[in-house]
């Protein structure tokens, strides 16, 4: 969402008509991501994606702290 997936709309309806044509990120285009499990007493929880929505904003603040320019839409371009 922060680097992609802008949906143009012409008449009301979405230009964009296939999922392809979103220009999405594919698993070839992500980073490496490195998970570790940490042994812990507290009791049993699951992995989750809490952090996946803060992505965005932390990329926007970091774009703002290099350029001085505030990105207000996604993506980020």
């Amino acid at each position: 969402a922060a680097l992609s997936g802008d949906v143009n709309f012409t008449g009301g309806l979405p230009k964009q008509t296939r999922l392809a044509q979103l220009g999405l990120m594919t698993l070839a285009d992500t980073p490496e991501v490195a998970v570790e499990f940490i042994r812990s007493d507290a009791p049993p929880a699951g992995l989750e994606g809490l952090a996946i929505p803060a992505v965005a904003s932390a990329i926007g603040n970091a774009v703002f702290s290099a350029t001085g320019q505030r990105r207000w839409r996604l993506p980020l371009r």
